[in-house]
Order: C-alpha cells, then sequence, then structure tokens
C-alpha cells in the first residue's frame, strides 16, 4: 500500500484511486500514514471501507452508504 502511495503521489496528472479495504492489516503507524497519505492526494480518491473509524479521519466531500 506506501508503494502504492508514493507512486501515485508522483504522477503528473490527478488520476483516481479505488481503494478497497486499504486499512486492512495496517498497525496504528501505517494507517494514520495512508490517512495522510490520502488527506494529501491532490486527485480523486474513491474509499470502500467497513471501519467507520478510518473514514471519519478522511477529508471526505462525499460519501455513499449502502445497505445501511
Amino acid at each position: 500500500m506506501k508503494l502504492a502511495m508514493l507512486i501515485a503521489s508522483h504522477q503528473s496528472k490527478a488520476s483516481i484511486l479505488l481503494l478497497d479495504e486499504p486499512d486492512n492489516h495496517l498497525d496504528l503507524d501505517a494507517k494514520q500514514q495512508l490517512i495522510s497519505a490520502i488527506n494529501n492526494y491532490s486527485g480523486t480518491v474513491i474509499v470502500v471501507s467497513h471501519d467507520a473509524g478510518f473514514v471519519e479521519r478522511l477529508v471526505i466531500h462525499k460519501t455513499i452508504a449502502l445497505g445501511v
């Protein structure tokens, strides 16, 4: 995940990242780094997650809740 975020953050054109449960199997430090990377990413990010605490710490402009 760290390598993917590094590569994506250094692209010259903004793109779309689709992250499906990106915080699974991460320790707390890595999860915080991921949150920071997502929040600082200049492109569009679509995050699918069941972890409400993780999602709450993201800078989100639109949310779609399914099956609630």
